[in-house]
């Protein structure tokens, strides 16, 4: 088990890998990023995979849609790039990104884009109904009919289908 000071109490007594990840867990991300640069005990702390977990879990609690891509990403304890999956044995990461700590910021630059990606437009299934504006359609929509809207499903191959069908 790795032990370090806990220096910024100036207490000298050593602790145990685990408190440090447990006082750091509570941390909000600027706090994290800021004392990551103390020492290299602080960064693998401060860059627990757990850690990040809980901060992905954080950002996304509110979200309707979560990217696959970063939802992988945290099942996987650490990402060093070249793909080895490296991990240390003694409790730190030995200085690698956890793949959680990338999810939370890859999915801050995510959240700027503005256009669907395919994935997302396939994961859904789709409810529309035609505005009252467009009288003629109003037949058609079985809204308007007081039923469920139409839904449809779409595929990354352009096709889509439509529940219920419209009529022929």
């Amino acid at each position: 088990n790795i032990m370090f000071p806990l220096s910024f109490t100036g207490s000298s007594l050593p602790l145990p890998w685990e408190v440090h990840v447990h006082i750091f867990s509570f941390f909000d991300v600027p706090n994290l990023i800021s004392h990551s640069v103390v020492s290299r005990g602080f960064y693998q702390a401060c860059n627990d995979h757990q850690i990040w977990i809980s901060k992905c879990n954080d950002l996304w609690r509110d979200k309707v849609y979560v990217p696959r891509k970063f939802l992988d990403m945290i099942r996987a304890p650490y990402y060093d790039g070249g793909g080895s999956g490296h991990h240390s044995e003694n409790g730190g990461n030995g200085g690698i990104i956890p793949s959680s700590k990338q999810a939370y910021f890859g999915s801050i630059r995510d959240s700027r884009r503005r256009v669907m990606t395919e994935e997302e437009l396939c994961e859904f299934k789709w409810s529309y109904r035609f505005k009252k504006f467009f009288q003629q359609m109003l037949h058609l929509d079985p809204w308007w009919q007081g039923q469920p809207c139409r839904r449809s499903l779409f595929f990354s191959d352009g096709s889509n289908t439509l529940d219920p069908p419209l009529p022929a």
